[in-house]
Parts: C-alpha cells; sequence; structure tokens
C-alpha cells in the first residue's frame, strides 16, 4: 500500500480555503470577543467565509500580476489582508448604533457583544461619565476604560479613570488617584450619563 503523502502545493490549496475565513474572524473578534468555539465549528465557519475572500484574493492577484500559488508570499499576502480587512470593516460597521437599529427592525435582534457590558458601556463615547453603586451604599463616579468582553474571560473588574467619590453633600476627587479597580461582584448597579443604545 502506497504512502499517503501531500506535497506542499497540495497543503497550502488546503490552507488557502480555511486560512482568509480564519483571519476575518480573528479580525472581526478583535472588536467583538466571544467566547470560545469548537474546533469544528471554527473550521466549518473559516471554510464558508474563506470561499468569497479567495475569489475577491484571486481577482486581486490578477490585478497586481501576481501568480496564484499558496506557497507564494505576495499571493499569501493578497490572500490574508484583504481577510483582515473585511474582518475589520464589518466589525465596525456592525458596532454602529443605526446599523444595530436596522437589523433589530429586521428581526436580527441578536447583539454581538460579548456581553450587556460591552453592549451597553464599551459602545459608549470614551469621555462618557457613569455612576456606580456599590454594595456597601457608596457611590463612585468616572469613565469606565477596561471590564469583560463576555461572561467566560475570567475578568471580574471594571475600570474607571477621574473617579471621585460621593460623599454626604458632593462629590469629591480629592485622594482618589488617577483610575480605580471595582470587582463587579461589589457593584449594585450602574448608571449612565447618556442612554447607551440611543
Amino acid at each position: 500500500m502506497a504512502d499517503f503523502v501531500l506535497t506542499s502545493q497540495e497543503i497550502g490549496r488546503v490552507v488557502q480555503f480555511v486560512a482568509p475565513g480564519f483571519f476575518a474572524r480573528l479580525a472581526y473578534e478583535g472588536r467583538f470577543p466571544r467566547a470560545e468555539r469548537t474546533s469544528l465549528n471554527t473550521i466549518i465557519w473559516s471554510v464558508a467565509a474563506s470561499l468569497p475572500l479567495v475569489a475577491l484574493s484571486n481577482q486581486l492577484a490578477g490585478w497586481f500580476g501576481i501568480r496564484i500559488d499558496a506557497t507564494s508570499w505576495q499571493y499569501v499576502a493578497v490572500l490574508l489582508t484583504p481577510a483582515l480587512l473585511v474582518g475589520y470593516a464589518v466589525a465596525a460597521l456592525r458596532s454602529i448604533p443605526r446599523t444595530r437599529k436596522v437589523l433589530g427592525r429586521l428581526g436580527l435582534h441578536h447583539q454581538p457583544d460579548g456581553s450587556l457590558y460591552a453592549m451597553a458601556l464599551l459602545s459608549l463615547p470614551r469621555d462618557t461619565v457613569v455612576v456606580l453603586e456599590l454594595l456597601d451604599g457608596r457611590m463612585v463616579s468616572g469613565t469606565l476604560r477596561a471590564g469583560p468582553s463576555f461572561a467566560e474571560d475570567d475578568v471580574d473588574e471594571l475600570v474607571l479613570t477621574h473617579p471621585a467619590w460621593k460623599s454626604e453633600s458632593d462629590w469629591s476627587a480629592d485622594g482618589a488617584g488617577k483610575a480605580v479597580l471595582i470587582p463587579l461582584r461589589e457593584v449594585r448597579s450602574v448608571t449612565f450619563s447618556e442612554d447607551p443604545f440611543a
């Protein structure tokens, strides 16, 4: 019985129809992180997304006079660069509130964000002030800088910059520092200075 041996060309052809979709997904998930998916799900999604990306890359390669060969670094660059750009562009388009509303009207209410925290807080302008009420009754305000992207990412804190603590009569930033780390388990509620879904 003859040994089954793949040449570098044949391996390159297989990877050619998986890698673009995989890299497009990586770029998309840079904006909308998701919990780990199964290997089968990732492969199927990557192959399906790769088909139009490979067609686009082959068209670009023809325009630039690049030989379509999966072992050529020039072709690999033409194959992966559009995939990364498309993944990033789709995520950027998907993050626009108007896009979310249009998709909602079409019955596509599922949001790409990994959590309500990410959907509500991370989409706000960077200078938006939030007020956290803690379980012990203390209140702190500031601009949100970091927190969990999805439930399984093991991040259990929020980071506020420009913090100010509520005293009996007023807010005070004296001695509050430049940033404060608040464990989520200590947060009772979050109040926004503007509607995160407007």
